[in-house]
């Protein structure tokens, strides 16, 4: 409870740069919306969006995205979406949302054997399934179709979104952060080991290629890296001291 409470306090603070006091998670017993796929508005795949009650108005006006993460590969879609059901209602982003009562929105992407697509990998964005592709904009299409319907909910959000993950997702927000830096507010994420994106194309003489660093990152945005645009983002990057979890011998984290 108090390292939830102050992870809600981290988020409010990095978000409005102004000290919340922190709030005990209450189950508000709030039902969680599917939004069905929409391949002409660009995702493949459907995502959960969770909407506070009316009466709890949100401390900050912003849209809270944790993308999903199951932790296993399955060629069965509905373990990934029960599984995000589950993370939606009880795991890092559905507890700080309740707490801040701000929306959450979290994908349901799948994870299929050799694209650790819940990491936002290398493999996955160079991947050339259709359904697939570029997993990022997909993201970033899901978020465009829930800011309408929390319109239509009296919750007006700011353009950009607040982003946390823990794990695989946190390497995925990390990496987004990199992708699409004007389209983040702030960032909360754990459980990252040896994986955090570092900003730079080389590090002594070691070219760093993504998802290691940014040596070929206008493959994939068409642009230079906006640089002072990812450094206006706050970021609370953390890991527990007893946590030796490592992805490094894992083929497919790369």
């Amino acid at each position: 409870m108090q390292r939830r409470s102050l992870l809600c306090s981290s988020i409010a603070l990095l978000a409005s740069g102004a000290t919340t006091r922190a709030q005990l998670f209450v189950d508000l017993g709030v039902g969680t919306t599917l939004i069905p796929a929409s391949p002409d508005q660009g995702f493949h795949f459907p995502y959960l969006l969770w909407v506070p009650p009316v009466n709890t108005p949100p401390i900050l006006p912003f849209l809270l995205v944790e993308p999903n993460n199951s932790g296993h590969v399955s060629l069965k879609f509905n373990d990934h979406l029960l599984s995000a059901v589950e993370t939606a209602q009880q795991g890092l982003g559905g507890n700080v949302a309740r707490i801040l009562s701000v929306p959450l929105l979290m994908p349901v992407f799948p994870r299929n054997p050799g694209l650790y697509t819940h990491s936002l990998g290398r493999q996955t964005m160079l991947t050339t399934e259709r359904t697939l592709r570029r997993l990022d904009l997909q993201l970033l299409a899901m978020i465009r179709d829930a800011r309408p319907r929390l319109v239509s909910y009296g919750l007006s959000v700011n353009d950009q979104v607040i982003l946390t993950g823990f794990s695989a997702s946190a390497m995925f927000v990390t990496r987004f952060t990199i992708l699409h830096p004007r389209a983040v507010r702030a960032v909360a994420a754990g459980g990252l080991n040896g994986f955090v994106i570092l900003p730079v194309p080389k590090l002594n003489t070691i070219t760093l290629q993504y998802p290691l660093g940014i040596a070929d990152l206008s493959t994939f945005t068409g642009q230079i890296f906006p640089k002072a645009a990812w450094n206006n983002i706050p970021q609370f990057l953390f890991m527990g001291a007893t946590d030796t979890n490592d992805a490094v011998p894992y083929d497919d984290a790369w």
